[in-house]
């Protein structure tokens, strides 16, 4: 029994020192792989400019630059470089600030010293620093930061941000992550802006490979911001918004590998001076997208070094029509979900939907109005509150006073009282001939496309095709 001993310790301490190096023979092919899957991506290039692999740990010299045009034939764009430092520690125990256990610790440090001249921060810090482990079960735990940084005392805006700290974690399939921003603050000569308290939270489901190789996952993200303000120097106007919010998501159907967006854009409240308003959204919603289109438009990107820099738009529109055909046929759907506000005269809301329906062969020419029309369907609804709807046709009345000769050179408080008179029999007119329907309360417009046939109401629109 007491042989047994040497020999189990021998074993544990031989597996310490043969397990970093298959580690670290993993985390270079992982490394390489990603780099690969950068550099297939539009517009993005990455290599290794020095690399230091040990037994216990690698370092990596990267260089990054990005195109802006990506890789668009004959389309100018900035190509933006920096350098970072990835480094590697292997396990199963992990040497490095602190002595853990796990599989792998790295922490990726992107320099972008390039940006010294235009942003002051500390010196021998990293603009952006990320650093994670994984365990022996590959699940992952990760935190980056981008650093606190200001203008050039010489900049004639000053401005100052107080950092971005972040934290995620993966477990299979599964990527959460939670990031924040204290402040971000600005001021010139014409005035002062500040925003305080960013939130970003994401979960994303889907393998690394999935997100690098088609950027199509389930994932749910929203995007906040508390406060936004801005003070003039000038006037007394201060503009002040609260809690600002982007709220996004995207699905993949099992069966048919269709994909669904669906994304909404609000504001909790505006003031400005004496104007007032609440609960603005704007929803979005894309279904029934074809991944197989997405897939071969990609393809098509990546190969656009090779297109004739002077091709006609007709001859593009026929590399693209060559795989329109996945996309349309999915009876693809476009639809605004809510548009709608409460200003001081009430409030308004909206929807419309609008699809592609059952389209199974493209038109020559791919141009032709009177396929896609019969492929059309749109229903929506558009509501507001009487004094909403007065004072949208007021503004309406305005605009076309001040492009009419007889009014030329009237001022704004006497178009306004012209076009005040006016809005009753304006309103009036539309109702009679059924473009608005209304009641005590407000008014409302109902809206309709089917069969090649537009309808307001019940009433039946021309169309000039």
């Amino acid at each position: 029994m007491n042989k047994l001993v040497p020999i189990s310790a021998s074993v544990v301490i031989l597996g310490a020192l043969i397990t970093p190096k298959i580690v670290g023979t993993q985390v270079e092919a992982k490394l390489n792989e990603s780099i690969a899957a950068l550099n297939a991506m539009p517009g993005y290039k990455v290599e290794v400019i020095e690399q230091d692999l040990g037994w216990f740990s690698s370092s990596s010299k990267l260089a990054f630059s990005f195109d802006t045009a990506m890789g668009a034939a004959g389309l100018a764009g900035e190509v933006i470089e920096t350098k970072a430092n990835f480094d590697a520690v292997y396990g199963p125990v992990l040497m490095g600030e602190s002595t853990s256990l796990g599989l792998v610790g790295w922490q990726l440090s992107v320099l972008a010293d390039e940006l010294r001249e235009a942003l002051v921060w500390p010196k021998d810090v990293a603009f952006y620093h990320v650093t994670g482990t994984s365990d022996f079960f590959l699940n992952g735990h990760y935190q980056d930061a981008i650093t606190q940084f200001s203008s050039p005392k010489v900049s004639n805006t000053q401005f100052e941000f107080s950092g971005y700290q972040g934290v995620g974690s993966y477990t299979g399939e599964l990527f959460s992550y939670q990031g924040s921003a204290d402040s971000f603050t600005a001021e010139n000569t014409e005035g002062v802006f500040k925003s305080n308290n960013l939130l970003l939270k994401m979960d994303i489901k889907g393998t690394i490979e999935q997100v690098f190789s088609s950027g199509f996952y389930d994932s749910d993200s929203k995007f906040s911001l508390a406060d936004i303000s801005y003070q003039s120097h000038f006037t007394d106007e201060v503009l002040d918004i609260k809690n600002t919010y982007i709220t996004a998501s995207s699905d993949i159907d099992d069966g048919s590998q269709n994909i669904a967006f669906d994304v909404v854009y609000g504001v909790d409240s505006v003031s400005m001076n004496e104007f007032e308003g609440s609960d603005f959204a704007l929803g979005i919603q894309l279904n029934h997208l074809s991944k197989v289109f997405f897939d071969q438009y990609k393809a098509l990107l990546e190969n656009s070094s090779t297109f004739d820099e002077n091709a006609s738009l007709e001859d593009r529109m026929a590399s693209l029509s060559e795989f329109l055909l996945p996309l349309v046929s999915a009876n693809p759907e476009f639809n605004i979900t809510q548009l709608g506000g409460t200003i001081p005269e009430g409030s308004f809301e909206s929807h419309l939907n609008t699809s592609l329906v059952g389209v199974t062969s493209l038109p020559q020419p791919i141009d032709d109005v009177a396929f896609w029309l019969s492929h059309l369907l749109m229903d929506g609804q558009i509501r507001g509150d009487k004094e909403v709807v007065e004072l949208a046709a007021k503004m309406f009345m305005v605009m076309q006073l001040q492009t009419n000769p007889q009014t030329q050179g009237m001022g704004k408080a006497q178009l306004e009282q012209i076009a005040a008179s006016q809005v009753p029999l304006l309103l009036q007119t539309f109702v009679q001939q059924g473009l608005i329907v209304g009641d005590d309360t407000g008014y409302q417009t109902a809206l309709s496309f089917k069969d090649k046939v537009f309808k307001v109401n019940d009433t039946q629109v021309p169309l000039p095709f």
